[in-house]
């Protein structure tokens, strides 16, 4: 009887060891279970590395070009055509002029506006601007300007002159390229050509001339041809004028003028 007990027992803990031994349905599960969950998370990580666009991701040197202010940021994309090159210098020389005048005028008349010595309608007539010349305004007495323009200094009625944010728009319009006129008494020539029976006028120092054409030695004015050599060609306003008598006669409109 004891010893019947005793196989029971060494068959029942065999069964158990074998039954220990087998692999539990159970473990497969969890496994399985925890390879989709990683799985989900390698998916979602990489997909949150891709850009919205869609494009690929740039790679560390593109993204450096790509900076703001990176001077190999699209070189070809930033190149500019000829055309393009000389409007960008063209308007950013207008723009130095405008920003030379510290307090800019316009002058608004339809033929000219005298400049005087002193601030009143009896001071004496010194020179004279010019309808949308420009000038430099020191001082303000009363119903007059105190300014300098073209090498003149004197007064101007407040009544025909633009100022402020209207002067410089006004001035952006105006802004031509013009010979200044280097010295005093240059001849204005019919023709291109050192012959004394081609002078029809005379140009003063400071005066400045709308400039029409260029060759080799010449600049082409509207009245005429002055010298190269005694005219600076650059951007610039109109400015004033020394009044000169021996080049201004007087005809009834200059009478007019000198009366205003």
């Amino acid at each position: 009887m004891f010893d019947d007990n005793k196989d029971y027992l060494s068959r029942l803990n065999k069964a158990r060891k074998k039954r220990n031994q087998r692999f539990d349905p159970r473990y497969a599960v969890l496994l399985l279970g925890a390879f989709l969950l990683v799985g989900i998370v390698i998916v979602g990580t990489q997909a949150l590395k891709k850009p919205v666009s869609g494009k690929a991701a740039a790679s560390p040197a593109e993204a450096r070009a790509g900076a703001p202010g990176d001077p190999s940021q699209g070189a070809a994309e930033q190149t500019l055509s000829p055309e393009e090159e000389a409007a960008q210098k063209e308007a950013l020389e207008k723009q130095a002029v405008i920003d030379s005048y510290v307090n800019l005028g316009i002058v608004q008349v339809s033929g000219y506006l005298n400049i005087r010595e002193a601030p009143s309608t009896e001071g004496k007539i010194i020179g004279k601007l010019s309808g949308d010349g420009a000038c430099e305004i020191l001082g303000t007495e009363g119903d007059w300007s105190h300014i300098t323009s073209g090498g003149v200094e004197g007064y101007i009625s407040n009544q025909y002159l633009l100022t402020g944010a209207e002067a410089k728009l006004k001035a952006g319009e105006l802004i031509a390229k013009r010979a200044i006129v280097t010295t005093d008494n240059l001849n204005i020539r019919q023709e291109p050509v050192l012959d004394p029976g081609n002078v029809i006028g005379q140009a003063l120092l400071g005066e400045r001339y709308v400039v029409v054409g260029q060759e080799e030695g010449w600049v082409q004015i509207e009245e005429g041809w002055i010298s190269s050599d005694y005219a600076e060609v650059s951007f610039a306003l109109n400015e004033g004028r020394k009044l000169d008598m021996k080049l201004w006669p007087l005809t009834s409109t200059a009478i007019w003028l000198f009366l205003r």
